[in-house]
């Protein structure tokens, strides 16, 4: 069974160039991309477009489009000004994937911005919470009974979250293209999010 280990995961995302581990960032922010559009579209709020912008502004750099530092520091601002806050009411179960959707762009943005592995791997790290929590609600799990956590674990949805986050550090890591990697990443995350909460989501 998979794990989230952070700190395997950092020294793991260390090994990457510098633009190969803001791929991963992004890559994850590209998997919760529905998350936050699906709360705007339940909520009425938040910024739907302006997330859009950014995430794709994002691969456009990686695909040689390269932002400037304005334009970094423009678009962290925009990430962090766009996460919906846990306590904005009236309440909806999305909000909290949808935080953990913006979260994980603006870490994506701030690995862009400083090529800290830390970000990329907190990036990752906003992917597997979204699950854990979509798989405890929906689970109906009771996190004081022991042996909840490794049940949640188990689950498909996560272990298909670790998997591919494992797979795509792997795969950054051996890439003889870095270019041509980085795209293949881009369309499969985008594959991949259509059923990040399962094959009906």
């Amino acid at each position: 069974m998979l794990h989230f280990d952070e700190p395997v995961l950092v020294k793991t995302i260390e090994a990457l160039e510098p633009r190969l581990r803001v791929a991963f960032a992004t890559a994850c922010a590209e998997r919760l991309r529905p998350a936050y559009l699906r709360f705007t579209t339940r909520a009425q709020r938040g910024e739907p477009v302006e997330f859009e912008a950014n995430l794709d502004r994002l691969w456009l750099d990686l695909a040689g489009q390269c932002m400037t530092d304005e334009e970094v520091a423009t678009g962290l601002d925009s990430c962090m000004r766009i996460i919906p806050h846990p306590d904005d009411v009236p309440w909806f179960e999305e909000q909290i994937y949808a935080e953990d959707g913006g979260a994980a762009l603006a870490y994506a943005m701030s690995c862009r911005a400083d090529g800290q592995s830390q970000n990329a791997a907190w990036a990752a790290r906003r992917a597997y919470e979204t699950l854990d929590q979509y798989v405890g609600r929906h689970e109906n799990v009771d996190w004081n009974v022991p042996g909840a956590e490794d049940f949640a674990l188990a689950h498909g949805l996560i272990q298909s979250e670790l998997f591919r986050q494992q797979r795509d550090v792997a795969e950054l890591g051996r890439a003889a293209d870095p270019a041509r990697a980085i795209g293949e990443l881009r369309e499969r995350a985008k594959r991949e999010a259509a059923s990040f909460f399962g094959a009906s989501s």
